[in-house]
């Protein structure tokens, strides 16, 4: 990112001397981000939760069942979540219950948080907390502000997941069987 802020501020060292007139959003737009997404340029709807499942029969890399959500970069560039700005929680009094690692969700891409209470990030990524087949809100915060949540109750628990009709679609729906990590099909 610091290479980029060079390139930015020699860009409009240089455009000014020549008579030029650039605007920062030009020269970001011209530059090849697709290796290092800044920051601020993620707004709200470019990462979605897609998906989630509090009765999952899927496995994880241990070979262990465990609920998950899946995070969907709605966007046609990769997103890198820059180290302590992202969080999940399911608590949306304490927005910063699980600190996201430093990862990248490829573009229109999914990623997926095993939510089983470990808090490991080794080959998965592993949540501290588990989800509740009661119902509650699940939240994704950048840098503290809220980027989506959704509300559940119980009958979530009732079937393989639950998503969005489509991915980053408005519309939820009950799922019979789990998309995870491919695009959203609804069968209900």
């Amino acid at each position: 990112m610091k290479s980029t802020y060079s390139i930015l501020l020699i860009t409009l060292f240089v455009n000014s001397s020549c008579g030029e007139s650039s605007t920062t959003e030009e020269i970001l737009a011209s530059e090849n981000t697709t290796e290092e997404t800044i920051e601020t340029q993620i707004k709200k709807g470019d990462v979605l939760i897609n998906e989630f499942s509090v009765n999952s029969t899927d496995l994880n890399e241990y070979e262990k069942k465990s609920d998950w959500i899946e995070l969907y970069n709605s966007t046609s560039k990769d997103i890198k979540f820059s180290p302590g700005a992202w969080s999940i929680t399911d608590n949306m009094d304490k927005t910063d219950k699980y600190i996201i690692p430093s990862v990248t969700i490829p573009a229109n891409g999914y990623l997926i948080l095993w939510c089983d209470g470990e808090s490991t990030f080794d080959e998965e990524i592993h949540t501290s907390f588990k989800l509740s087949g009661k119902g509650e809100t699940i939240g994704l915060f950048q840098n503290g502000d809220l980027m989506d949540e959704i509300t559940y109750d119980s009958l979530a628990n009732e079937f393989p997941s639950m998503g969005r009709v489509t991915d980053g679609a408005e519309e939820w729906k009950m799922f019979e069987a789990s998309t995870i990590s491919a695009s959203n099909s609804p069968t209900l």
